[in-house]
């Protein structure tokens, strides 16, 4: 297993129904965690891309329940973990 670096975004893979929203408003709302809101949609993770929003220093947690379209956004130098 490689160490975690700096530049590492968790990756939180949102199932629906499983308490997945429940859990992203408490890290939002509670702990004031910064999550991603474009992501909820296959055109938002590319708009997000596109957009490269990994490099938004404010951003603590990737949140999308398109596992693979959302692997997307990730790249060598910012690892979704």
């Amino acid at each position: 297993e490689e160490p975690l670096r700096y530049r590492d975004v968790p990756y939180f893979f949102h199932v629906p129904r499983t308490g997945g929203s429940t859990l992203k408003d408490t890290l939002g709302n509670c702990i004031g965690v910064n999550t991603t809101n474009t992501t909820a949609t296959i055109q938002g993770i590319y708009m997000a891309k596109k957009m490269e929003m990994l490099k938004y220093k404010k951003l603590d947690l990737v949140v999308t329940q398109y596992l693979h379209a959302g692997a997307a956004l990730f790249d060598k130098k910012r690892r979704g973990r």
